[in-house]
């Protein structure tokens, strides 16, 4: 089970990306960026006692209270 803050922090991991990722253009643009949903479902999986996540070549850890920590 997914906390409130973990998804907010999730949130903001998927929102971290390159200049080009974050602009309308490209998310519209069909260029494969995927949906904070699709994120979620694909690259999140369960630790022990917090949420893993790849990105960027690095495993990220989000605590139950929201902290994410590599």
């Amino acid at each position: 089970m997914i906390t409130k803050a973990q998804k907010a922090a999730l949130h903001g991991v998927w929102l971290r990306g390159t200049p080009n990722e974050l602009t309308p253009e490209y998310r519209n643009n069909g260029y494969g960026l995927q949906t904070y949903l699709a994120f979620r479902r694909q690259q999140v999986s369960q630790g022990l006692g917090c949420l893993m996540v790849k990105w960027q070549g690095m495993w990220l850890g989000i605590e139950p209270d929201g902290y994410t920590h590599s």
